[in-house]
């Protein structure tokens, strides 16, 4: 790397960069854009999916089409754009859980390791855990207040273990 000259070079997109090659090898040029392409179908329905929940049909529209045209300059064949669905259904799954003012299920720990392997913005998703489980805390009763407040720092550990399940730790 020209930024750390004589240093190995680590490479934290290696899971992006693994599939990309591997589409690449199928199918020649169009195998990495059709992965983009798929990544990219798989965030906006996603994204779709988790407005629709709480939106009118027209206000979630509105919401895509617009978060459509701010990501367009973005969506290319690049490591971020096969994390995008990973981001969105992680920090889907902790507004749900604050929602219904629980704790996020266990469930969505996977996605940190994968959202880890596949691009360095995983941090993104730790750091968004300790405002939504406020929110949640919060909004709880207040005898559930502490019962929930331990869940959500257990889930926050064990994101962050399951985040340095990568080849470098």
């Amino acid at each position: 790397s020209f930024t750390m000259r004589g240093e190995p070079w680590i490479s934290t997109q290696w899971l992006a960069q693994v599939l990309y090659a591997k589409a690449y090898a199928i199918s020649g040029w169009s195998g990495p854009v059709v992965l983009a392409a798929t990544a990219i179908a798989a965030t906006f329905g996603l994204f779709a999916r988790f407005l629709s929940r709480r939106l009118s049909e027209s206000t979630t529209l509105v919401f895509i089409a617009a978060a459509l045209a701010l990501t367009v300059p973005h969506l290319l064949a690049r490591p971020h754009v096969l994390a995008l669905p990973v981001m969105v259904a992680w920090v889907g799954g902790l507004i749900a859980a604050a929602d219904r003012q629980g704790a996020p299920s266990f469930w969505l720990l996977p996605l940190m390791a994968l959202w880890a392997n596949l691009h360095g913005g995983f941090v993104f998703g730790l750091v968004l855990i300790a405002p939504i489980a406020l929110d949640a805390v919060l909004n709880a009763d207040v005898k559930l207040r502490k019962a929930l407040a331990l869940r959500w720092a257990a889930f926050a550990v064990a994101a962050l273990v399951l985040s340095c399940c990568t080849p470098y730790g």
